[in-house]
């Protein structure tokens, strides 16, 4: 342990001839690089007589403190370091350029002093990966002017039939024109860059709901504390009980989506929107309405809704293309599996119950507990147990069309090359998000929280990740490749060295808390920042 003792002999007195011990205090710690090891030492207390520190060997990640104290006189310096030497005296001298040591065994033949400061820091903050911002709302903007029944029901504790009964004076006296309006989530940000829309759709089997339901509202204030622009439209709803009618609702829902989209993108600058980020969710009515904005094109409008107009039959003063980025598709559903194709570079997150009653999991009719007057499981593929089993000419053939649910839209996805995610509840119905009450349950922060990762992703395909392996116990390697610009914060350690892929760190033992935080920014302008503890 003599090496110890010469180390901070060295750090002391190889600057200068006239050695002023005031000088320690110009840096936090010092580097020394011997032969066989490297230490790091840090002075405590500095006077012109005495100053007390700590030596840290630098061969593990968190080093064990050895505490020193040194006694300086005109030529000569006392240690005491408990535990290793007690009263050690060594007397230098300087000659030219070298240090001379005369006490017993010679000074190590390489060594190098260097001063560790702490480097320059620029705090970022973890953009779309933590609740960064307050949040301010704009309700009730009007992004379209329709003819339908009504744009918004707000949901109920009760049967869709007393549902469906109470509005039927609507549908009786037909179509309104009506003011589409929305509700715009901000996060407070400063206005210092371009930011991603997320565009939330409610659900209700395109008759009720609204975007002021509950769940809606907070995941939209969520989305937008993360950083992301959040648009929640309310949409034309309601239908008679017959396919074309049903087909018409479900299309008009997506006329309005697709207006509120192209509304937002035309006021891109306003709201300082990055157009290529636009996400697009929704829950059950609206994650089928979701996954149509997407993939859905002019050419793939059923015969049913044909009278009905072009997809952007709505805001034609707001013409820009709509590209999704990803969509969140809980509990939805789609006619045409082949839509998918128009859009393969839109990714999808689901989430589904696979004994979902009302939108099928795999290929199956919707709402079977809606539209079954009967009591059975009308049409559905049950080896003809149920009435009116597969018989091409059903109440419910005659009403609507199977779909594809998640499963069938993952499946497809993942056979084509595009990126999705499917998250099975088994044995889950419809709304995991809620019980049968309306009350949120547990899982809809695990949707929340997996759809903020999952459009994460499509903004950062390559986050930056440590490396850190036990052969190099002090280095911690990353890719550089997709970074602009990174700083480096050491708390309860030192910085040692840092190169363009790769940092080395050391850890005090003695220090309560120790933490390794890095921050800066991507090529494409996303700042992060992550703080990890050790």
């Amino acid at each position: 342990m003599k090496k110890i003792l010469y180390f901070l002999i060295l750090v002391l007195f190889a600057s200068c001839e006239s050695f002023d011990v005031q000088q320690l205090r110009q840096h936090p710690a010092y580097l020394v690089e011997m032969e066989d090891a490297d230490w790091v030492v840090r002075f405590d207390e500095v006077s012109d007589d005495q100053l007390t520190g700590r030596a840290y060997k630098a061969d593990r990640l968190v080093s064990e403190a050895h505490p020193f104290t040194a006694q300086i006189g005109r030529k000569s310096c006392t240690l005491n370091m408990p535990g290793v030497a007690e009263r050690v005296t060594i007397r230098i001298r300087k000659e030219g350029e070298r240090v001379k040591c005369r006490a017993g065994d010679p000074l190590p033949k390489h060594f190098s002093i260097k001063p560790l400061d702490i480097p320059d820091y620029k705090a970022f903050t973890a953009q779309y990966e933590s609740p960064l911002y307050k949040v301010k709302v704009k309700k009730d903007v009007v992004y379209a002017k329709a003819e339908g029944y009504w744009s918004q029901y707000p949901d109920a504790d009760e049967s869709f039939a007393k549902i469906y009964a109470r509005k039927i004076p609507n549908l009786l006296m037909g179509m309104q024109p009506l003011d589409l309006k929305m509700d715009i989530y901000e996060p407070d940000d400063g206005g210092s860059s371009r930011r991603p829309m997320m565009v939330f759709v409610h659900g209700g089997a395109f008759f009720n709901g609204d975007k002021q339901d509950d769940p809606i509202v907070k995941w939209c204030r969520h989305y937008a504390s993360l950083g992301y622009v959040v648009v929640s439209p309310n949409y034309r709803m309601g239908f008679v009980p017959y396919r074309e009618s049903i087909d018409k609702a479900g299309y008009r829902a997506v006329q309005d989506v697709h207006a509120a989209v192209r509304y937002m993108l035309h006021r891109a600058s306003t709201y300082r929107i990055n157009p290529d980020w636009v996400f697009v969710g929704g829950s059950s009515a609206g994650a089928i309405t979701a996954l149509n904005v997407a993939f859905m094109r002019d050419k793939d409008r059923p015969q049913t809704v044909l009278d009905e107009g072009k997809i952007a039959k709505l805001a034609t003063d707001c013409p820009e293309k709509v590209k999704v980025r990803a969509v969140a598709n809980l509990w939805g559903a789609v006619h045409d599996m082949l839509i998918l194709q128009n859009s393969p570079s839109t990714a999808i997150i689901s989430f589904h119950g696979d004994a979902d009653a009302i939108v099928p999991y795999g290929h199956d009719y919707p709402f079977k507990s809606i539209l079954n007057p009967a009591g059975g499981v009308i049409g559905h593929d049950d080896g003809g147990k149920s009435p009116g089993a597969n018989k091409g000419n059903s109440l419910h053939d005659q009403m609507i069309s199977k779909m594809f649910g998640s499963y069938c839209i993952d499946q497809y996805a993942h056979r084509h090359g595009m990126r999705s995610r499917l998250f099975t509840k088994k044995g889950g119905g419809h709304s995991l998000h809620v019980d049968e009450h309306r009350n949120i349950v547990p899982y809809f922060y695990t949707i929340r929280d997996s759809v903020a990762r999952f459009f994460y992703g499509e903004m950062v395909p390559v986050p930056l990740r440590l490396r850190h392996s036990a052969d190099r116990p002090l280095e911690f390697r990353y890719d550089n490749a997709n970074i602009a610009e990174i700083y480096w914060k050491v708390t309860g350690g030192v910085l040692l060295e840092e190169s363009p892929k790769a940092v080395r760190v050391l850890f005090f033992s003695d220090e309560s808390k120790r933490s390794l935080t890095f921050s800066g920014k991507y090529k494409n302008g996303v700042e992060f920042s992550k703080t990890v503890k050790y």
